[in-house]
Formats: structure tokens, sequence, C-alpha cells
């Protein structure tokens, strides 16, 4: 079981409860580890998550209304930033069951 500190201010986070994104977490290490990335892969997703979220803009906002695609971007991101072989969009759009396409993951990386 990993365990993460939460944000001091969870109000920061574009009104995402912190049940919602402990759920979020654990959703990022499982999809972590069917694909085989790094732990420090998937801290980083979420180091991102919180950054975004914390931003208050109208778009992190509007993010933050799409918890799903932005972990899987993150998530995304962070391997390209960590792993030597990081899978590729599609791979992480299939660990969303469907809710996320390839190029969904693309236009929500352009945001972020």
């Amino acid at each position: 079981e990993v365990r993460l500190s939460v944000p001091a201010r969870l109000d920061l986070l574009g009104g995402v409860s912190a049940e919602h994104r402990s759920i979020l977490v654990d959703w990022i290490f499982e999809v972590g580890a069917e694909l085989h990335l790094q732990r420090r892969t998937c801290l980083l997703a979420v180091t991102l998550i919180d950054r975004v979220l914390t931003l208050g803009t109208p778009r992190s906002l509007a993010l933050a209304r799409q918890l799903q695609l932005l972990g899987v971007t993150a998530l995304h991101m962070a391997s390209k930033w960590e792993e030597i072989y990081p899978p590729q969009g599609v791979n992480f759009a299939n660990s969303t069951s469907g809710v996320c396409t390839v190029q969904d993951i693309w236009a929500c990386e352009l945001e972020i």
C-alpha cells in the first residue's frame, strides 16, 4: 500500500474532494502496475494533477470535472519523462475502458 500525503489545502484542489482524489490516486497506481511503470512515474503523475488542480484557472476547474482524463493524461506525461520506453497513448486510453480516447489524452496534454 502506498501512502501519499494529502495537500494541506484541499480547498485549493478545484473543488475535488479528498475522497475523489484518493480514488484517482489509487487508480493511477493500478494503471501504473498494469503498464509496468516505475513508482516514481505514478508519484510524478499525482504531483502534476495536484499542480493543475491548484491553479484555479477556468481550464483547470474544467479538468477537475474530468478527473479520469486528467489522471490518465498526467500519467502519460509522467511516463514520457521517467520511463525509458514509455507505453504508447493507446495503452493509456485502453486503461480507461473506453472513457477517454488517445485524441482526448493528447488534447488534455496540450491544455496542461
